[in-house]
């Protein structure tokens, strides 16, 4: 699997380069993407999906 991609729950995976933020509430995470739409992150993913996200210089 190519590296611009990450898998955020058991049925997604999401392109990095359309990921706008990482936003989490009542304990329920989820990324928001340049289309608009939303895409869960398990909490077993979270710290992964947020390191990732990290390393690709996308967030700081």
């Amino acid at each position: 699997m190519p590296s611009i991609f990450v898998k955020t729950h058991r049925s997604y995976l999401t392109n990095l380069n359309e990921v706008v933020s990482l936003e989490s509430d009542n304990n329920q995470s989820n990324l928001k993407l340049t289309n608009g739409a939303s895409v869960p992150v398990s909490r077993r993913l979270v710290p992964s999906v947020r390191a990732t996200l990290k390393a690709s210089n996308n967030f700081s």
